[in-house]
């Protein structure tokens, strides 16, 4: 199906669980973000709707729904034992439909896959500079890892460049893979993204985990929490001079933008 010229900012969608049936058929569940802002950073107020759309390969969907206006579907009767992938659309309110969003898969089972987790934080950025984010992956102890590979989704104009920490991580193109033994059910690591010299205001990114645990036939993905990072600029100021007992005091003073310096 072709799509229009997208219309608002890019939808961030995530694997939130993933669970068996009693039947031989599977569900998974989905959420996603919501866009806020056009194209050209105007208010959004005619979002309508999104469509869910998944498939047997990536980025070739044969089946759809239509789920309204909603942040969350659940697709069930899914093919036992199978990688599906998903992605998803938003419409206006004259049906202008938009590009897919990012795309998930997921190995649909009759049997509850064990709990893994992923999370990611980081603090601000400053625009031509470089930004750490700080990632951890966690499984259960009685299920050996068997590999991982982490997918970050950056800003437009962003670039991850090197990583570091637990399972020796690199980056490969756009994605870090771990290249060792992993000694610990937790796996922490950081990854270096250098920052588009053109980036203002809030900046959000995503990430997600493939993993391969013992006692699985297929890899699984998950989606680090919190499902869209949000990361605010970072301004210095430089104090020069004060009177006595002034805040701030002399000095240079780094502060997001928006709050209150003291």
């Amino acid at each position: 199906m072709k799509h229009s010229t997208p219309w608002y900012h890019a939808i961030i969608i995530a694997l939130i669980l993933l669970c068996g049936m009693q039947s031989m058929a599977a569900q998974v569940n989905l959420a996603w973000t919501a866009p806020t802002e056009n194209v050209d950073n105007s208010s959004l107020e005619d979002l309508a709707g999104f469509k869910v759309y998944y498939g047997l390969s990536s980025a070739t969907y044969s089946e759809s729904q239509d789920v309204g206006n909603v942040t969350n579907a659940t697709i069930d009767n899914l093919a036992d034992d199978t990688v599906h992938y998903f992605s998803v659309t938003a419409y206006d309110a004259q049906g202008t439909e938009s590009a897919f969003s990012s795309e998930v898969s997921a190995l649909s089972s009759s049997q509850i896959a064990p709990s893994v987790t992923a999370t990611h934080s980081g603090s601000g950025y400053r625009a031509g500079d470089t930004v750490t984010i700080d990632a951890q992956f966690s499984h259960p102890e009685e299920n050996s890892l068997l590999s991982l590979l982490w997918r970050p989704t950056l800003p437009a104009g962003w670039v991850l460049t090197q990583a570091s920490g637990d399972g020796a991580p690199e980056v490969n193109s756009n994605e870090i893979v771990f290249g060792s033994q992993f000694v610990s059910s937790t796996i922490s690591f950081q990854y270096v993204v250098t920052v588009s010299g053109q980036a203002s205001g809030d900046q959000s990114l995503s990430g997600a985990a493939e993993y391969m645990l013992s006692g699985m036939t297929n890899a699984a993905t998950v989606s680090a929490d919190p499902l869209a990072l949000t990361l605010s600029p970072i301004h210095e100021l430089v104090i020069v001079s004060a009177q006595l007992g002034a805040a701030p005091v002399v000095g240079t003073h780094t502060y997001a933008y928006g709050t209150e310096i003291s």
